[in-house]
């Protein structure tokens, strides 16, 4: 299965959870949901998000950190270290869907290692910016964070994590210099992107007016269309969750106030609905963002379902080799190591205090 139908596929899903259980709660409770203005400037944000990657995605950008890799030496633990920084700026899994098919053609043992290690590190690496991932974003704007507040707190868990990763990925050998032709070259549309890119990043951290995002929508639209053609069903389940817990709201009064239930509860679900889903389900219920963000950002690894990122890397590798069970023997191993290094992490780093 194509790796990009995969991810429709698997988001279709997660959508349908979320639209069955706003409608469901809407009928019961005899109420329309409301949506705050920070629920709108999340999904405002999202959207010029997802258009300026499909156009740094689309226009080759990615393909500049696969010529740096391509006649490196140590190329497992370049590859790996391309990977999460990649995953800082343009999303986890848009790091994955393009450094993963490139390992997959390297001349090189160890290849199903190596692509379980670059999961883990976009995974890890993704926590350290706003833009890395959905749930950052979320949690960033829901709480009014500045950039250094949410850096200072996650950076313990990326270090550990991707010091961890990066000690397996030493092990694995270089094998032939490939000669590789990487398809793609950068052209104006890219340029563009990558300006607007960092424009709209200086905007969120709220150095620059955040309506500067009109300019890369209207950028897409004149010029470029088919950077529109992004990944609507996750701006869908955005609204539909955001629907789903203003409902919930009105039946509970659960509040997450300890560390260790915020953590723990962000882990669990993360574990079985992703760590997005999850933190739009916990948001609304716990003042303690810390431990949110640990929690879904801890969440995001063990199980495959932890992390939207990390089916697409098993569906690449699977795809690419028909040896998916292999992958996801070796996946689980790595993956739960980490898992268990990140609680260990949090109890040690953050405690069983609330978050001031």
């Amino acid at each position: 299965m194509d790796e990009r139908l995969s991810r429709s596929l698997t988001g279709n899903f997660v959508l349908l959870l979320a639209i069955v259980g706003v409608v469901s709660t809407s009928l019961i409770l005899r109420r329309l949901p409301s949506y705050s203005v920070l629920d709108a400037q999340v999904l405002v944000i999202l959207f010029v998000f997802l258009v300026i990657v499909r156009g740094l995605e689309t226009h080759g950008i990615v393909y500049v950190a696969a010529r740096i890799v391509q006649n490196h030496s140590h190329r497992g633990l370049v590859m790996v270290l391309v990977t999460a920084v990649l995953s800082m700026f343009i999303t986890n899994d848009v790091a994955l869907l393009a450094v993963v098919p490139l390992t997959l053609r390297l001349d090189m043992p160890k290849k199903r290692e190596l692509v379980v290690y670059e999961t883990i590190a976009a995974n890890a690496a993704s926590v350290l910016t706003p833009f890395g991932n959905p749930q950052n974003l979320l949690i960033f704007c829901f709480y009014n964070l500045s950039l250094l507040t949410m850096l200072l707190a996650i950076v313990p868990f990326a270090a550990i994590e991707l010091l961890l990763v990066l000690i397996w990925a030493a092990r694995v050998p270089d094998g032939i210099v490939p000669n590789l032709r990487v398809s793609g070259a950068v052209d104006r549309y890219g340029l563009t992107y990558a300006v607007l890119f960092v424009l709209f990043c200086l905007a969120v951290v709220r150095v620059l007016p955040l309506w500067v995002g009109i300019v890369p929508l209207c950028y897409a639209a004149f010029f470029d269309r088919e950077s529109l053609r992004i990944d609507y069903s996750l701006l869908l389940t955005f609204v539909a969750f955001f629907g789903f817990t203003d409902n919930m709201m009105q039946v509970f009064t659960l509040q997450l106030n300890c560390s260790f239930d915020v953590f723990c509860s962000a882990v669990i679900l993360s574990q079985i609905v992703s760590n997005v889903p999850a933190t739009l389900l916990l948001v609304d219920f716990t003042s303690d963002w810390a431990a949110l963000l640990w929690g879904v950002s801890v969440g995001g690894l063990g199980g495959l379902f932890g992390s939207m990122a990390s089916i697409i890397s098993y569906q690449i590798y699977n795809r690419t080799t028909g040896d998916g069970h292999a992958y996801l023997k070796q996946f689980h191993i790595y993956s739960l190591l980490a898992l268990l290094a990140g609680v260990v992490a949090f109890f040690l780093i953050v405690g069983l205090c609330p978050s001031s």
